[in-house]
Order: C-alpha cells, then structure tokens, then sequence
C-alpha cells in the first residue's frame, strides 16, 4: 500500500507549481531527514515520489538525473532500517534505473549502499566493489567533480571491509582524499567523523589503538551531538570494540557508557539499532 504525505506538507509541494521543482524539492528533504534519522519521513516522502513519477526515469531531473532512482534508494533504505520486506527487491530496481541515468544519481544511489554495509545489512562483497569501481569510471567520464568525490569515498569505505591488505590500504587512501576535500567544502563535513572514524578504526586493528581511540571518541561525539543517527550505531560499534581491545583502565566503564548512549536514543522503531545493541553488549 502506498503511503501519502499528509495532507499539508503534500500541499506545500504542489504549491511550488513546478513538477520538477516539486520532485527535487522531495529529494533534498529525504536527503536531509536520512542523515537526521526520520526514516518515517523518508518512507512517506519516496513513496510519494515514487507514485508521482509514475514509472518515467527522467521525470522531475534537476539535481539528479532520475529522481525516481534516488526515492526507490530511500524506499529500500527505509525498508531495511524499519526490518521491513521487499527491500531488496525495491534496490534492485534503483540500481536497475540508476545504471541508465547521469553519473549524479549512479553516484548517489551506491553511495547510500554503503551505509547499508556499513550497518552490516550487505557486505562488502565482490558487486559491491564492482558497482562503485563502475561508478568512478562513469563519474570520471562526465567531467562532473562532485559524483567522483561521493563515489571514491563510498569505494574507500567499502574496501576497509575486504580481505587483501592491498585492498584496505587503497581504500584508506581513498579516505584520506576525502578528509582532504571537507575542510575545503568539496564534500560535505557532516561526512568527517565518519570518515576518520573508519580510518581509526583501521588503525585500531592494526595494533595502534593509543592513537586511534581518541580520534574514534571524538567521531562518535560529533555524530550523536550533531543528530546523525544512520551513523550513531556502527559508530558506537567501533568504538566500543576498540576500547574493550585495548584493555585500558576505564575503556570497559567507557563501553559500557557509549552503549547506554545509543540505548537512550528516543525510539524510532529500527530493527538496525537494536540489532547493533545486542551485538555491542555481548
């Protein structure tokens, strides 16, 4: 069943007169309320795209070439985040119109899969690699900046979980480009904490958690103050697996305080976070 806007904010879009402007409109707020964590918002909002698109690709493009592609990326993650069904599926048809659209939107779509494997709902197999190498190579031919920037540090995210040393070591490289580019606003610096976190975390596992573990604290605080829950709990995931390897005094009280951090989040009905909790108290 599809679900509608209310009946105010559908109102406040068809006002802007412009199909197209209305459609973009929907997508920079499905931008902004993914990172915040209203997935319920997110949901209402794709659903509402999705129906208004009514099958055309390339209707209401602007600040992407497919918004459809874009709403049907947010409809799956929504779904996967509520613990919903049929998530896959809905992915598989973003991607399927994505492959076909500008290199923004191929862009955008697989950079929002990582924060599905990041969240341990994929993993960080040989398609997820193959989809992003595809997307740099696409980006690159475009001649557009900002799409490659997205897809190299969504790349770099996705090779710290591989097996080769090889593999980690570019994707670390990937990341340090990225950290690079958001103090000079060429990527956005809402994705800095969670840049260096996995970048220390890397770190972490490599034996130097001394130095790792300040930079780790710092991310996590930065994406519980500044409101970034689709971040707050594969953050709090890291942290707290570095602390209790590192052993120091008071790492286990820390641990124990970070998790009861994320635990206090005001309920949104993700099955994500649950699950993250469960894993982090074992």
């Amino acid at each position: 069943m599809t679900m509608a806007l209310p009946r105010r904010r559908t109102m406040l879009l068809e006002s802007i007169g412009d199909p197209s402007l209305t459609a973009q409109a929907g997508f920079t707020v499905m931008c902004v309320k993914g990172q915040t964590g209203e997935l319920l918002d997110v949901l209402r909002w794709s659903e509402a795209t999705i129906e208004w698109a009514d099958g055309d690709p390339a209707k209401g493009a602007l600040l992407v070439g497919s918004p459809l592609a874009a709403a049907l990326g947010y409809r799956a993650t929504a779904r996967w985040w509520f613990g919903r069904r049929g998530w896959r599926e809905v992915l598989d048809d973003a991607f399927a119109i994505a492959r076909n659209a500008d290199a923004m939107t191929l862009a955008f779509v697989y950079s929002w899969n990582t924060v599905r494997i990041l969240n341990g709902v994929l993993r960080a197999d040989d398609a997820a690699v193959e989809n992003l190498e595809a997307a740099l190579r696409i980006g690159e031919a475009s001649g557009d900046d900002y799409p490659v920037e997205m897809v190299k540090i969504a790349l770099g995210s996705v090779l710290l979980f591989r097996d080769t040393a090889a593999e980690r070591d570019r994707g670390l490289e990937l990341l340090a480009l990225g950290h690079d580019m958001c103090p000079h606003l060429r990527f956005p610096l809402s994705e800095l904490p969670m840049i260096n976190l996995l970048a220390a975390s890397k770190q972490a596992g490599r034996g130097d958690r001394d130095s790792a573990v300040p930079v780790m604290r710092n991310s996590v605080d930065d994406v519980f103050t500044r409101g970034q829950v689709m971040y707050c709990s594969q953050t709090t995931a890291f942290f707290v697996e570095a602390l209790l390897d590192r052993g120091a005094d008071g790492d286990a009280d820390e641990a124990e305080a970070t998790i009861a951090r994320l635990a206090a989040q005001p309920p949104d009905g993700s099955v994500i976070r649950d699950v993250w909790l469960c894993a982090c108290a074992r």
